[in-house]
């Protein structure tokens, strides 16, 4: 049964399409997605397929800062511009298969900046649940960073 599911909201200093910008364009999501090792170093985002609409398939492999691979990808169930992303995410490295999960992502105006809601849910279980919550609470820090750097400004 898959009933665990975590909620994360954040306030994002940039404007609701800006906002959504940086989950369409593949220059700016390599910016912010992955998590940071136990000692602060950032992932890197290698984006195979990401180009959202509705059943369209996305992969993307994270390289952890000791070398090591972790794929991952599903399929955009919505795709809402600047109003809601879904889509469906699991672990794709044949060796250690994870279960489906489903990714809500809602962008709301709030004053100047917008209110980001990300919900993920059908976890197997708690301690899963938990592992996936460090890991988007990383991502999402970093996008947080992200909106507020110039668009030419890759660091």
């Amino acid at each position: 049964m898959h009933t665990e599911s975590l909620e994360i909201h954040r306030e994002l200093a940039t404007s609701v399409d800006n906002c959504f910008r940086h989950w369409m364009d593949h220059a700016l999501l390599q910016r912010w997605w992955g998590p940071k090792d136990e000692i602060g170093r950032a992932f890197r985002a290698e984006i195979e397929a990401w180009e959202p609409a509705v059943d369209a398939p996305w992969q993307i492999t994270l390289h952890a800062p000791d070398g090591s691979r972790y794929p991952q990808g599903g399929i955009f169930t919505v795709v809402a511009p600047s109003r809601q992303l879904s889509f469906t995410a699991e672990w794709t490295d044949p060796e250690s298969p994870s279960t489906p999960t489903r990714v809500e992502v809602r962008f709301q105006p709030y004053a100047e900046a917008t209110l980001l809601t990300f919900v993920e849910s059908r976890f197997a279980d708690a301690a899963t649940r938990d592992s996936h919550r460090d890991g988007w609470e990383q991502c999402l820090d970093r996008l947080g960073e992200a909106v507020r750097r110039p668009a030419g400004d890759a660091a």
